[in-house]
């Protein structure tokens, strides 16, 4: 979707237009909420988290034809959602059932998002969710958050040596 159709669309979600509304959740809901997943490592949440997003497009405090990253807009917005709901409920982490399930062997030797989102540390899943789940270049990772360009290409090299590792184990 361009920037200019987010911005349009961003208008009718601000007049309660439904219909803009689905386009928004179809386009970019799977992506918030791996996003969201990447901090709150609770699907639920991120499901929560991503929708709340969403829902809060409709009250956007500023003109919608201001925005000129839409994609950077909603990135911010959910790390900012997720990150307040991780700092509501006390940093607990909800993985016990996934290793549960991973010891019994019901995962099927499927190597899930989860598992790859809880082997990074945090700087890698924001540069991985940003590459691989936004389809954002790696200059533009780094442009955005301030880290040399170099540095992110050695931290999402460490990321693809990680899933491989985990790939083989």
């Amino acid at each position: 979707m361009t920037n200019e159709k987010f911005c349009r669309l961003l208008e009718k979600l601000m007049d309660n237009d439904m219909s803009a509304l689905k386009a928004v959740y179809e386009e970019y809901f799977q992506m918030m909420r791996y996003t969201a997943l990447g901090i709150t490592k609770d699907d639920g949440d991120a499901y929560d988290v991503a929708t709340n997003v969403i829902l809060k497009l409709r009250n956007y405090p500023s003109d919608p034809r201001a925005v000129r990253n839409h994609v950077g807009l909603l990135i911010s917005m959910t790390k900012h959602e997720a990150l307040n709901l991780v700092r509501r409920r006390g940093f607990v982490c909800p993985f016990d059932d996934y290793a549960e399930e991973a010891a019994a062997g019901d995962g099927g030797g499927e190597l899930w998002m989860q598992d790859i989102l809880e082997a990074l540390t945090r700087e890698e899943r924001e540069v991985f969710t940003a590459h691989v789940v936004w389809g954002r270049p790696l200059r533009e990772i780094s442009r955005e958050s301030g880290i040399p360009y170099r540095m992110v290409v050695r931290i999402y090299a460490a990321v693809k040596a990680k899933i491989k590792q985990l790939y083989s184990q």
